[in-house]
């Protein structure tokens, strides 16, 4: 299943344009938060991350919509990983479900 996650820090505006982006990129269901990328305690992405299962690729607008600081995505990248979960972000830089895809998103990881 295609997911989607969306959050802003402050502006519902803008985080009516991510969901409205992943409505049209196909996502089936769109987990929402407000409020800082840096904590680690978002109900919606918790959530989401609860309910999602081997095989769902999770699509977001741009990687720091998902997470802002390395302590935080080193942890659910993992996850995912352990799960079969890919993620996607909708500028194609992140594609996890290909080896190149991996190996971009650990090094992003690693800088960020």
């Amino acid at each position: 299943m295609l997911i989607g996650y969306a959050r802003n820090n402050h502006s519902k505006a803008n985080i009516d344009l991510q969901v409205s982006e992943l409505e049209t990129a196909g996502c089936q269901r769109i987990w929402k938060d407000l409020g800082s990328g840096a904590d680690g305690n978002r109900q919606g992405l918790n959530e989401m991350l609860s309910l999602a299962s081997s095989g769902d690729t999770i699509m977001v607008t741009h990687l720091d919509r998902f997470a802002r600081s390395h302590q935080h995505i080193v942890p659910i990248l993992k996850l995912l990983e352990e799960r079969s979960i890919a993620i996607r972000t909708l500028d194609g830089r992140i594609d996890t479900s290909t080896v190149p895809g991996r190996r971009s998103m650990n090094l992003i990881a690693r800088i960020a």
